[in-house]
């Protein structure tokens, strides 16, 4: 999406672009580039959310939709962002723009996080600020029709506020609640007798669902000679709490990051799960999973049911480091459960990869000392001992704790338990070559399908997604390379271009290394990408104070700050990962500070003869940096990896010689 963004804001601009004495009508020419601009804006956002209903309720857009909607979506907005700009720079000193526009940026990303984000409809704020844009416009539009812009804003606003509340992806469900939190958008949906808890329109919990909820809980508790301790992860298990109260525990501490997430699901609860919530011997905590196990000890059973690895926020509850931490915490006999998307009879390939990814890093925390139970969710134990599933010994404790379940009864723990079947999932896992284990810094997990794409095809959906990156791509050159000259009129440019894919690789990083350390970036966003305009900012105003005979050494000086600054990153992300909450936080913004920095500072030493193009060069760049990043480098090197990759795109540009300035 970010890529998308960039380049059709980069393609806007290279669109404008002009030398000369502007001609006449020019201000009301980009005045009215504006005005759409502002009308544009809640319009795209509208379409974005819309485009959830051309996928099933609930899942995941497949590769083709995540290649094409941003693609679509976005080019109307942001041609006219581009093409605002470069008619700008006719009219004003490109510099200033520049300077402004980050000022602007780091403006947004500070309302977002904190004025925004989970405290009000976004659609009916951003119409608002453009009905404000439109008065602002009257400079370069005359009155009548900045008036009319200002009143389409209006009018925008006042629908938005209408229809801001209703969420399209629904199909076949009744949509029961809603609420956008400061860690997401959170639903509560209806299927028959059966509800449906949705975190950003992905499901994540299905309840009342006895069955389910017995096969999550029941095995790692009946392998627990005394499971006393338990900590449970993740709003979703909230159901599943009468299951785990069925056996002897002392205290079941449910813990989750969104406390607006476990009231939602709580009101939806059926009567017997609502009792279950007010047990005295449950505890809910609203914090971090990962933080409040770090402080945890002796416990008995970790249950971790928060989903699938999706992304790297989900991703860090089924890497090295997280099981590490569970290993810390378990008592001597503790056992710690979580399931993974699977099948009974057949594992697609890429649930396979996924599987094997997280398999390989558990058995390297835990070794032996693990247990697979298949079915439709291929269910994990492991502990500090052997984990015995022994059916005699489970029906006995079954037998001697009272049990009476619906589904899962001792006379089907033969099937269940049947060697045959967990070794044959065990060997189609082992057949699998090349897995790498899953880390909080190389979310292998969460890429399975990227990476297997990278092999063979496996659906339409992977051809037609790879059919449309490559026409997209091989398009994209041939026309670069029909207008190099325009293009790349200088040296200069090229060194805006790779600084460009350079920043924004780093940025992607750090922005997915500071996900996988706290776990969300949903408000947070907002200040991370403010913290990177912010460093725009004081580039630019640091590269327009610079002589103008000093610019291509200080450009060059830039681009060896650059590579030292990835270099630099790739060594030090451990320790940032590692640090609190706070610390994490303010050590994540100053170094996308440094790195806007130092992208923003080249702009002004780059653009006296160009300035259209340079901006064009500079988004194209900043566009193919974050989907190499995104969608290639993170998953097949990890991080720290393709941090020394970025840092070594800067190299060329900074051995080429280049031209002699006119």
């Amino acid at each position: 999406a970010l890529a998308s963004w960039l380049f059709w804001t980069g393609l806007g601009s290279f669109s404008q672009r002009f030398r000369g004495t502007p001609s006449p009508g020019a201000e009301a020419r980009c005045g009215r580039k504006i005005a759409f601009l502002c009308a544009a804006a809640p319009l795209t956002l509208l379409a974005v959310r819309w485009s959830k209903a051309l996928t099933p309720a609930g899942a995941v857009p497949g590769l083709f939709e995540a290649l094409a909607y941003p693609l679509l979506l976005l080019a109307p907005f942001c041609w006219l962002s581009g093409a605002a700009f470069g008619s700008l720079v006719a009219l004003f000193p490109a510099q200033r723009l520049y300077l402004w526009e980050s000022v602007g940026g780091l403006a947004g990303g500070v309302f977002a996080a904190f004025g925004v984000v989970g405290r009000a409809p976004f659609i009916p704020v951003v119409a608002a600020i453009g009905a404000a844009v439109g008065l602002l416009n009257l400079r370069l539009l005359g009155r009548l029709e900045a008036l009319g812009g200002f009143l389409l804003c209006c009018l925008l606003t006042a629908g938005a506020a209408r229809y801001d509340g209703v969420r399209p992806g629904f199909s076949g469900m009744r949509l029961l609640d809603q609420k956008e939190s400061r860690y997401g958008w959170l639903a509560v949906a209806g299927v028959g007798d059966m509800k449906v808890f949705l975190v950003n329109g992905v499901a994540s919990a299905s309840f009342p669902d006895r069955s389910a909820e017995e096969d999550s809980t029941l095995w790692p508790l009946l392998a627990h000679p005394a499971p006393k301790q338990v900590l449970v992860l993740g709003a979703g298990s909230l159901p599943a709490l009468p299951e785990i109260l069925k056996h002897p525990v002392e205290r079941v501490t449910v813990v989750d990051a969104d406390g607006e997430a476990m009231a939602m699901v709580r009101r939806h609860l059926d009567e017997m799960a609502a009792k279950a919530v007010a047990d005295p011997r449950v505890a809910l905590v609203v914090e971090d999973p990962r933080e409040h196990l770090a402080g945890a000890r002796g416990l008995d059973v970790v249950l971790s049911m928060g989903g699938e690895p999706l992304n790297a926020g989900s991703n860090r509850f089924f890497t090295s480091e997280f099981f590490s931490e569970v290993k810390t915490a378990l008592a001597p006999n503790g056992i710690l459960a979580f399931s993974l998307p699977s099948a009974e009879n057949y594992l697609s390939p890429e649930t396979a990869y996924a599987g094997a990814s997280v398999l390989k890093s558990l058995d390297g925390v835990f070794g032996p000392h693990r247990a697979l139970i298949p079915g439709s969710r291929m269910t994990l134990l492991a502990g500090l001992g052997p984990v015995r599933l022994d059916e005699g010994r489970l029906a006995e404790a079954y037998g001697r704790r009272r049990l009476k379940n619906t589904a899962l009864v001792p006379p089907a723990f033969p099937y269940y338990l049947m060697p045959e079947r967990r070794m044959a999932v065990e060997a189609r896992l082992a057949s699998l070559a090349g897995v790498a284990a899953n880390s909080d810094m190389r979310p292998a997990a969460c890429f399975h399908a990227w990476r297997l794409w990278l092999v063979k095809f496996v659906s339409p959906a992977h051809l037609l997604g790879l059919i449309a990156a490559v026409c997209v791509g091989l398009w994209g050159v041939a026309r670069l390379w029909s207008r190099r000259s325009e293009v790349f009129p200088s040296w200069e440019s090229g060194a805006v271009l790779s600084l460009g894919l350079s920043g924004v690789g780093l940025e992607i990083v750090l922005l997915l290394a500071f996900q996988s350390a706290s776990g969300s970036l949903y408000w947070k966003a907002g200040l991370l990408m403010a913290s990177f305009m912010a460093g725009l900012a004081l580039g630019s105003l640091l590269g327009w104070r610079t002589p103008r005979a000093w610019s291509r050494g200080a450009l060059r000086c830039i681009l060896a700050l650059m590579a030292a600054a990835a270099f630099l990153a790739a060594g030090w992300l451990d320790a940032l990962v590692g640090l609190g909450p706070l610390a994490s936080m303010l050590a994540f913004c100053g170094s996308l500070l440094g790195a806007g920095l130092l992208v923003g500072a080249a702009y002004p030493l780059a653009c006296a003869h160009a300035p259209a193009e340079v901006y064009a060069v500079d988004l194209w760049g900043s566009a193919l940096g974050a989907f190499l990043t995104a969608a290639f480098l993170v998953p097949l090197a990890g991080m720290k990896l393709t941090l020394i990759l970025a840092g070594a795109a800067v190299l060329p540009a900074l051995a080429w010689p280049g031209a002699r300035k006119d």
